[in-house]
């Protein structure tokens, strides 16, 4: 159970990161201050998708979903996040 719920921490805050890197921008026009976490934040993102290197949070989050007893993933966490969001049936 515990190493259920911090797989599910992990990938919420990879979410979160994730969301923060590709729309953090908005964010900037409004608080430019937030402009000294986005422009690290986009730079890290940009440089694992356009490097083909994997996330580190990416392995801990399979190691934790192992851990729990369940099967982790292959590949990266946006292509398997998003393909889960859009294949899973209502």
């Amino acid at each position: 159970m515990v190493w259920r719920v911090l797989a599910d921490v992990v990938v919420a805050v990879h979410l979160a990161f994730t969301l923060f890197v590709v729309f953090g921008g908005f964010l900037t026009w409004r608080w430019p201050s937030v402009s000294w976490a986005h422009v690290p934040a986009l730079a890290w993102g940009c440089w694992i998708e356009i490097s083909g290197l994997i996330c580190p949070l990416t392995p801990l989050e399979n190691q934790l979903h192992r851990r729990a007893g369940e099967l982790g993933y292959s590949g990266g966490f946006l292509s398997t996040t998003l393909f889960r969001c859009f294949t899973r049936r209502v």
